[in-house]
């Protein structure tokens, strides 16, 4: 019966992340061939610099702990990550995270959104993490070792796509 309970959450937590992912921007300006917002020119990761604008989803203390992480991540492959709101960066990142728990264990879907200076939505980040947890409050059974390994995942997957060669017309 328990395997069942955590086949059940994963599935409706696989439904989460893909609304998560459909739902995460609704209103914010998608980079299209032949028209659409013009995104801005690629900056490379060497002169990038990034912000973490916004976290939804989560608790406060969890945000603040997957920030630091994030941070920490980025330093630690060299990039740029800026944390005063009033200075003008390259990239903006807004992620939206969700946990669901259940017997065997605690889920989390994580999105984070990368818009570029002109607001325009140019990379999308997507996963998920699974720990071992308790029923009840999902984020209560959420290790700091998850939240790390979040944050390490959606750093990597952005300096992969800030290394990837600029394409020249």
């Amino acid at each position: 019966m328990g395997a069942r309970l955590g086949h059940a959450a994963r599935a409706g937590l696989v439904a989460a992340l893909a609304c998560l992912a459909a739902c995460a921007a609704p209103d914010l300006p998608r980079a299209v061939e032949g028209g659409g917002a013009v995104p801005a020119a690629r900056v490379p990761a060497e002169a990038a610099t990034l912000r973490i604008a916004g976290l939804s989803g989560l608790p406060g203390n969890a945000g603040d702990r997957i920030r630091d992480h994030f941070v920490d991540a980025a330093a630690a492959r060299g990039l740029n990550v800026v944390l005063r709101q009033d200075v003008p960066v390259s990239y903006r990142l807004f992620g939206q995270l969700s946990a669901v728990g259940d017997v065997t264990g605690v889920t989390v879907a994580y999105v984070f959104d990368v818009l570029d200076a002109n607001d325009v939505l140019v990379e999308r980040v997507h996963g998920f993490e699974t720990a071992p947890g308790t029923g009840g409050d999902p984020w209560s059974g959420v290790p700091d070792a998850t939240l790390r390994l979040v944050a390490v995942r959606s750093v990597e997957a952005v300096n992969a796509w800030l290394r990837r060669p600029i394409a020249t017309p």
